[in-house]
């Protein structure tokens, strides 16, 4: 589980496209690569996130190293 805070407003997909662009920039993968498949109206979301698999979990797992406690 991921948690993360964005500004945009819940309306018309802003809060949604927010959170891919955060996610997107923060682990440096293209925004097409994110979408959202469940959630789209609740603050619990489902995402995929496609790509290499051996590249995301290698830095997605170095990244879940540094916060997990």
């Amino acid at each position: 589980m991921i948690k993360a805070m964005v500004t945009a407003a819940p309306e018309k997909g802003k809060a949604n496209s927010a959170l891919v662009g955060l996610l997107a920039k923060s682990w440096k993968i293209p925004k097409s690569d994110i979408s959202v498949i469940k959630g789209m109206a609740n603050q619990r979301k489902t995402l995929h996130i496609a790509g290499n698999s051996d590249k995301l979990n290698a830095h997605l797992g170095h990244l879940i190293g540094e916060y997990h406690v």
